[in-house]
């Protein structure tokens, strides 16, 4: 069923490609450029065009690995979803939403900041929207990132620093010399979810990092990334993940291996 979905991708890619203008071509230059992504998905959603930066942020060999696959193939749902609401702005609009900024956790499960826009994929004789392009731009330090988003980084290093211990919302606001109110907006403003939810996210995606690379015991993860024990911690990751940890284990065991 794989292969099947994948060689009918190869062709619709063909295809997409014989009816876009030449500058679309453009995209394999992103693989020269260091800090920088480019991606491109149909109206159902999947990946046609990617370059090296997507392949190597999702763990994939080759752009025929990830051809096909969705967000909610490559993401935790709750963020999937987000991205897929974002394509259906570009969509409805035919407008660019230029600037998103969004936290990517690495190998090491420490944030990395990228500024996210997309585009419309039009086609070239009748101007209708037939994808979503996209660029991915590493934010190298956080002294470059927006104003707003400084104002919330004593919140966000606290966060990475004690995911394993109790964290209060009022607490994370002291850090941050401001009200829990304004936290809240800041937080909601700059990542589109709240100083809770990012917290679940660090744990979770600290659970996700062990159980890609080590063999650890569910119960001792749920343990090492501040979960009482293994049952609020598989809740929260299907909650989150759209999935429970061992079939991400498995899935992700199975990706490797292809």
């Amino acid at each position: 069923m794989q292969n099947t979905n994948t060689e009918s991708c190869k062709r619709e890619r063909k295809r997409l490609r014989a009816r876009l203008a030449s500058q679309s071509w453009f995209y394999k230059m992103f693989d020269e450029v260091p800090g920088v992504s480019f991606f491109a998905k149909n109206r159902k959603g999947e990946i046609l065009f990617a370059s090296q930066g997507i392949l190597s942020r999702y763990g994939f060999v080759s752009e025929d690995a990830i051809l096909g696959k969705t967000d909610f193939d490559l993401n935790p749902s709750a963020f999937a979803q987000q991205y897929v609401r974002d394509d259906k702005l570009v969509y409805e609009t035919g407008k660019p939403i230029k600037g998103r900024l969004e936290p990517w956790f690495n190998t090491r499960g420490l944030p990395e900041w990228h500024m996210t826009s997309k585009y419309p994929l039009c086609d070239a004789k009748s101007g209708e929207v037939i994808g979503v392009m996209g660029v991915i731009l590493q934010i190298a330090s956080s002294e470059s990132l927006p104003g707003i988003a400084r104002d919330i980084l004593p919140a966000i290093k606290h966060a990475h620093a004690h995911f394993r211990e109790p964290i209060c919302v009022k607490q994370m606001a002291e850090l941050c010399q401001c009200s829990v109110r304004k936290l809240q907006y800041r937080f909601g403003a700059t990542l589109g979810m709240s100083p809770q939810v990012y917290v679940m996210r660090v744990r979770i995606d600290r659970g996700s990092e062990k159980l890609k690379n080590t063999d650890k015991a569910l119960s001792d993860i749920a343990i090492d990334c501040g979960f009482s024990d293994q049952s609020s911690f598989t809740k929260k990751f299907k909650e989150l993940m759209g999935m429970t940890p061992s079939a991400y284990r498995k899935r992700f065991a199975s990706r490797r291996s292809d």
